[in-house]
């Protein structure tokens, strides 16, 4: 199957939730929300459950998702987790324990996140948050590893919030990815 969830053309589910030891997973996507499609209690993937595709883990294209995504386990795919052309969610959280293994970590493209994009686990991706082509969120924080294994770099990509201050934290001032070290 190219997708473990699939959700289109307007339907709407109440929330997903994959448990410890639960796997939802499909050749392009784990997770796919398209044209007008809905969750209204949020995605969690718990301790232990693992969320892959191809493509990506956990994808929202012109879909909306109240509750947000809140990830304890493991996400995978090209990109972890996407929000594509006018889509929307109330967050993203990346729990401690939680890893998302991509190329692009959290994406957020022409798309808005009202709530905050907090990482207290492990980003492991060539970009590890990266906000495009009007693509917002209420702030973005880091208080653990985001890592680059693409060219020995890490990347944050700092956005501004619609109050036009800085949002972009980071606790260290120092970050290493593999052999490299590079000092801000």
């Amino acid at each position: 199957n190219n997708f473990g969830i699939h959700i289109v053309s307007g339907s709407s589910v109440g929330s997903i939730a994959n448990n410890a030891g639960g796997t939802i997973t499909g050749g392009s996507a784990g997770i796919g929300l398209f044209t007008s499609s809905s969750v209204t209690g949020g995605i969690t993937n718990s301790a232990g459950g693992a969320i892959s595709g191809s493509s990506y883990g956990i994808g929202l294209i012109s879909s909306s998702l109240a509750g947000g995504i809140v990830n304890s386990g493991t996400i995978s795919g090209y990109y972890g987790i996407v929000l594509v052309n006018g889509s929307s969610a109330d967050g993203i959280t990346n729990q401690a324990g939680g890893t998302i293994s991509a190329s692009r970590g959290i994406e957020i493209i022409n798309s808005s996140v009202s709530g905050d994009i907090v990482n207290n686990g492990l980003i492991t991706a060539s970009i590890g948050i990266h906000l495009s082509s009007a693509g917002t969120a209420g702030s973005i924080s880091r208080t653990s590893a985001t890592r680059s294994l693409w060219r020995s770099r890490s990347r944050m990509t700092a956005v501004r919030s619609r109050t036009e201050r800085p949002v972009a934290l980071a606790s260290q001032r120092r970050l290493a990815a593999g052999l490299a070290v590079m000092s801000m």
